[in-house]
């Protein structure tokens, strides 16, 4: 597996879409239909007669687009027999689009993980992601229902149990979430990956919602990272793991925009699936937010 420099535009062969609620969750397949070859659009049981979530099932539905909906489990299950009867069918390798805009992060890894095991030698899946336009953050703590490993195939080895653990954390713009992380860790490194967008008024909102926990860090140990250059992203993350493992056990914890949960998912399988991914959820506790797409598209390739 390797992570392209150059993302591949198209066209693809096969595109996996998410069904969600958000306005930017049809943004791609609105801008270039024509581009994505066969589509499958995965959506959910829950929250799905909220904000735009019926008005984006009747334009995928407008289309020539298989729809399926059902739990993580049902559509990761669903994406393997949909890859198998295709693959099976022209057996050759293959250029595959996955949008991971308005998917879970538990969703996204376990979709990018069947793909990137499922998919013949040297196809092509290109990873796309939907800046949004600016919403505020939530009010309040964000409610913490689920603390663990992204998806069992990356809870990661245990490794040398006399090292101690390196936390590798992006920032979101939760207030709670990050510091609320660190502490239940309680690793002896602490290492913080912090966006800088498009719009500013994100990055004030990082900052603003991990002030505690920024000011407990040495400046050398928080990360800038540019949101609209995924590649650079992916080889800084993947140096600052290579650096942290000579004297520690990294663990990645890809809060904030989703293309770096993709990222971090892409590392881990590169190093033999020995590096846990962990996410933090609120499950589906959180009030659902309609976001407008920015139209700011986020794309990384990786080659099988």
């Amino acid at each position: 597996m390797k992570v392209l420099s150059e993302s591949f535009k198209g066209p693809f062969d096969l595109s996996i879409l998410g069904l969600g609620y958000e306005q930017r969750a049809s943004q791609r397949y609105d801008l270039e239909k024509e581009n994505l070859g066969k589509i499958l659009a995965l959506g959910y049981i829950t929250h799905n007669d909220v904000h735009q979530y019926q008005n984006n099932k009747s334009n995928f539905e407008s289309g020539n687009t298989d729809i399926f909906e059902g739990t993580d489990i049902e559509v990761r299950k669903k994406l393997q027999e949909w890859l198998n009867d295709y693959c099976e069918e022209i057996n050759k390798p293959v250029k595959v689009l996955i949008d991971i805009t308005v998917f879970s992060r538990a969703r996204l890894a376990a979709l990018l993980y069947t793909l990137i095991k499922v998919l013949p030698k040297d196809s092509v899946v290109t990873i796309s992601y939907e800046i949004s336009q600016f919403v505020s953050a939530p009010s309040g703590l964000s409610p913490i229902k689920v603390v663990g490993d992204i998806i069992p195939e990356l809870s990661g080895s245990i490794g040398d149990l006399t090292k101690p653990t390196s936390l590798i954390l992006g920032l979101g713009y939760e207030d709670g979430k990050a510091i609320g992380l660190a502490n239940y860790i309680d690793s002896e490194y602490n290492f913080a990956l912090l966006p800088i967008g498009l719009d500013e008024r994100f990055d004030k909102l990082v900052i603003k919602n991990n002030q505690a926990l920024l000011n407990e860090m040495p400046k050398s140990r928080i990360i800038k990272y540019r949101l609209d250059q995924p590649y650079n992203t992916y080889l800084d993350m993947r140096d600052l793991i290579k650096a942290t493992l000579v004297y520690s056990a990294p663990l990645i914890a890809p809060l904030g925009p989703k293309i770096l949960t993709a990222i971090g998912v892409l590392i881990s399988i590169e190093f033999g699936e020995t590096l846990p991914v962990w996410r933090v959820s609120s499950e589906y506790e959180e009030i659902p937010i309609d976001r407008k797409a920015s139209g700011n598209t986020l794309n990384l390739s990786v080659k099988i």
